[in-house]
């Protein structure tokens, strides 16, 4: 048998199934809403990565034009390097043969020679009061732009004529290292 409820009692259930609808309706505009503010934001972030990225690519583009400055400025550079070098074996050269051209004139006046300097059968000559060995009469030579007595420059019979006439010893440019050599480098005798 059947029975039946009172209708009275059908009214509390419809209030709650409306107020679960009415739930389910608030909680769906809530989830559409905060829905929309989510895509909103993503569809943002979406568009600011892809101005991120094309910035980027332009970054790397002036990167790479940078690099390839850089690289041409280095290859300028050895360029530069190598001619410098040139230049400075060139400076060398000239200033050997510019040496070997000021030893090669000969003076015809007195006054061509430096103050205390004598000049003999037109070449200058330095004849030091001060005792000193060797090495530093050397290095007072280099000081004054000059060089110890290489014989082989010089007439014998006129050297050996100056010499005795000579109350002093000098230091020549001759030096021996396992053979006699010149200072300028050429083997004795030459």
């Amino acid at each position: 048998m059947a029975t039946m409820e009172p209708r009275g009692s059908a009214r509390p259930l419809l209030l709650v199934l409306l107020a679960a609808c009415l739930a389910l309706l608030a909680t769906t505009v809530t989830l559409g809403v905060c829905y929309w503010q989510v895509s909103t934001t993503l569809v943002q972030s979406q568009d600011q990565l892809a101005e991120t990225r094309a910035e980027g690519d332009c970054s790397q583009k002036e990167l790479q034009g940078r690099d390839t400055e850089l690289q041409k400025a280095r290859a300028a550079v050895g360029k530069v390097r190598e001619k410098l070098a040139w230049m400075q074996e060139q400076a060398q050269d000239l200033q050997e043969q510019l040496s070997k051209t000021a030893g090669a004139l000969a003076c015809s006046r007195a006054d061509c020679c430096p103050e205390t300097w004598v000049l003999h059968h037109g070449k200058c000559l330095f004849l030091s009061k001060e005792k000193k060995t060797w090495s530093e009469s050397l290095a007072t030579c280099a000081a004054n732009f000059s060089r110890l007595l290489v014989l082989r420059d010089w007439d014998l019979m006129t050297m050996l004529s100056f010499f005795t006439n000579m109350d002093t010893s000098y230091w020549i440019g001759l030096r021996y290292n396992r053979v006699w050599t010149w200072i300028d480098g050429t083997p004795y005798p030459q």
